[in-house]
């Protein structure tokens, strides 16, 4: 009867930790590739968090307080240093009612991490309605022009954040289960 109590045990549990993970988390992440309006070409993401308290609540705006953010804002298609960039100002509008249809509205600046005075400046705008922006460069020593692109949003990508936590938490509790089965 052990044998065949301890593999149902072990199920509870997990599903347990699963479950305890999945509504403990309150948050939704949307990531859409920043792409070069005329080529196509995708030069890097953005991912934007947003508090599950806002769901349907129509238009939700960091700007006027309400609790979506950039959390993570990378050109490393575009640059090969351009995955490790400092978010300095961010201003994100995003349609709580349809996720899916990503960004509304972004006005972002941004700096590279770690080049001392060959640093650069990234200055983005993007508006749905107008369905393209544009990505500025400038050099941080002397305000030098470097690059401008024509930019668009891709399709945004919406996963919810407790399911990631939950897979995560899945996936560890499988790693242990197998390493105390080989020991």
């Amino acid at each position: 009867m052990k044998s065949l109590t301890t593999p149902f045990i072990r199920a509870f549990v997990g599903l347990t930790i699963l479950l305890s993970t999945s509504f403990g988390a309150n948050a939704t992440l949307i990531t859409q590739d920043v792409l070069d309006l005329f080529t196509g070409d995708r030069l890097g993401s953005i991912t934007v968090k947003m508090n599950d308290n806002l769901y349907n609540t129509g238009f939700a705006s960091s700007g006027f307080g309400d609790d979506v953010r950039v959390v993570n804002f990378e050109l490393g298609d575009l640059y090969s240093w351009g995955d490790e960039l400092d978010i300095i100002f961010a201003d994100v509008e995003i349609d709580t009612n349809n996720l899916f249809a990503g960004i509304q509205f972004l006005n972002l600046d941004t700096n590279d991490v770690g080049f001392g005075s060959l640093t650069w400046a990234y200055q983005m705008d993007y508006d749905a309605f107008f369905g393209s922006g544009f990505l500025d460069i400038f050099q941080v020593s002397n305000g030098g022009f470097v690059d401008f692109y024509t930019i668009t949003l891709g399709q945004a990508s919406v996963v919810s954040a407790p399911a990631t936590m939950g897979l995560l938490v899945l996936a560890l509790s499988a790693v242990f289960v197998r390493r105390r089965r080989l020991i």
